[in-house]
């Protein structure tokens, strides 16, 4: 008699989840903040992430990414445009302990401190989070972090 259970393919519990970074521009307004968090929750349960901001105003982000991900540890660490080495080592060890770190930098694009970091940690992922008029807010196609680096 032949069992009617599927086959199934074993699971190694060692496979390294995909780690994103995620570099978003300066928040203007408690709409668009919304709208990045829904866009953040939806990756962060899926995958390792850490959140680079433009600005240092971060609170009402990191507030609502704790509020919509409460068994996530959100921690925020303030940055320059260019992270000292103990703050990527920091960030390294917050994203090995399973947080989710959102830092917030001083420079003006967030985009070459999230190209920083994801070399830094060997990220699967750079994406860019973009408005979107129809569709609300947008992660952009993933950049390869070495890729990019390299045709800067």
């Amino acid at each position: 008699m032949r069992s009617s259970i599927p086959s199934c393919e074993p699971i190694s519990l060692f496979e390294r989840p995909a780690t994103s970074i995620v570099a978003l521009p300066a928040a203007s307004g408690t709409a668009r903040t919304g709208q990045l968090v829904a866009a953040l929750v939806g990756l962060a349960t899926r995958q390792e992430l850490t959140v680079v901001s433009a600005g240092v105003d971060g609170y009402p982000l990191v507030a609502g990414l704790r509020l919509h991900l409460p068994r996530h540890r959100v921690v925020a660490v303030l940055v320059g445009p260019s992270p000292h080495a103990d703050e990527i080592a920091l960030i390294a060890d917050l994203v090995n302990d399973g947080a989710l770190p959102v830092v917030l930098t001083t420079a003006a694009n967030p985009d070459p401190v999230a190209l920083h970091l994801a070399t830094a940690f060997d990220a699967d992922h750079v994406l860019c989070i973009s408005p979107d008029h129809l569709d609300g807010i947008l992660p952009q196609p993933p950049w390869t972090p070495a890729a990019t680096i390299t045709a800067r």
